[in-house]
């Protein structure tokens, strides 16, 4: 199985390695980290050493014209409108992570999707927000196992067709 995890928090970083070191631990995965984590293309480097994850890319999310984004089809966005490398494009994944939706990890998701029509779409908790009523819109049932366990999602229907499932720490602590 092919992964890619999609980190804008140093965070999301720790959950996305714990989520492949736990869960995937013999599945290939890749990493991208955009330019919201102070020292990302530091991090980017040192996190290359570790090769836990094959690939590790990096967004420079100030680089995107989001005017351009809201106003073009799904169909010609291009990866580098996304500032991203083109090998990310090449490659077939099986799984994406995100924490929460957003349009460039919607039209990413949308341009995975093309390469890989069975693509599917995972998030993960983004700290103790993801426990309060802030997410609480974007969720739908708990499943109540202990660990890291995965809850259902509310589809966004624009960006975000087919969400399969987040994974927390501690579902009990849900309070809605």
């Amino acid at each position: 199985m092919k992964l890619l995890f999609h980190c804008e928090s140093v965070y999301q970083i720790l959950v996305a390695c714990r989520i492949k070191m736990e869960i995937y631990k013999n599945d290939s995965a890749d990493v991208i980290l955009s330019s919201s984590i102070r020292n990302y293309k530091q991090l980017a480097e040192n996190l290359s050493t570790t090769k836990l994850f094959d690939s590790v890319y990096t967004q420079d999310l100030n680089l995107i014209n989001f005017t351009k984004l809201q106003k073009v089809f799904l169909n010609l966005i291009d990866i580098k409108d996304l500032n991203l490398s083109e090998d990310i494009i090449k490659k077939s994944y099986d799984r994406y992570f995100v924490c929460y939706p957003n349009q460039v990890k919607g039209l990413l998701y949308n341009l995975l999707k093309k390469k890989n029509k069975n693509l599917e779409l995972y998030a993960y908790e983004d700290g103790l927000s993801t426990y309060s009523n802030l997410y609480e819109n974007r969720f739908y049932v708990v499943n109540k196992k202990k660990g890291l366990r995965a809850l259902l999602l509310h589809e966004n229907k624009f960006y975000f067709k087919g969400l399969k499932a987040v994974y927390v720490f501690e579902p009990k602590y849900f309070t809605w």
